[in-house]
């Protein structure tokens, strides 16, 4: 199993300050985190509302950025190759040893938000984590 960093508080990463294709990407992942175990559960979703207002995400906006978002990962449903592919573009946005931490906490805290971490999720995870560590 993925172990996640908890030594690192998220509330330490201004998600706010991030560039806007640093946030597209961080929505970019979550979703991916989201869907890796084919069941979306409403404690995931309440996560994902929180990223977006963190992001500093309007109720009109956050709902844009989130289906935007949708329609990126779901054109990668059922291409491994391509999925891997994106995960390097996402995780190379991240530029600095904090930003890349953060995100693997978030992420991680967004797959254990349901109790229950599932291999789909423990490989998409370690994927994410190689791939910020490049």
């Amino acid at each position: 199993m993925l172990t996640v960093r908890k030594n690192f508080p998220t509330s330490q990463m201004n998600l706010a300050a991030l560039a806007p294709d640093q946030r597209r990407a961080l929505l970019d992942l979550a979703l991916l985190t989201q869907y890796a175990d084919g069941h979306l559960a409403a404690v995931e979703d309440e996560r994902i509302r929180k990223l977006l207002a963190q992001l500093g995400l309007a109720d009109e906006s956050a709902a844009r950025e989130y289906d935007a978002a949708a329609g990126r990962i779901r054109r990668l449903a059922g291409n491994p190759s391509e999925t891997a592919e994106q995960i390097g573009i996402l995780a190379g946005k991240f530029t600095d040893h904090g930003q890349r931490a953060g995100v693997l906490e978030i992420l991680g805290r967004l797959a254990e938000s349901d109790r229950h971490i599932s291999a789909g999720e423990t490989d998409l995870l370690a994927a994410i984590r190689d791939a910020l560590q490049r």
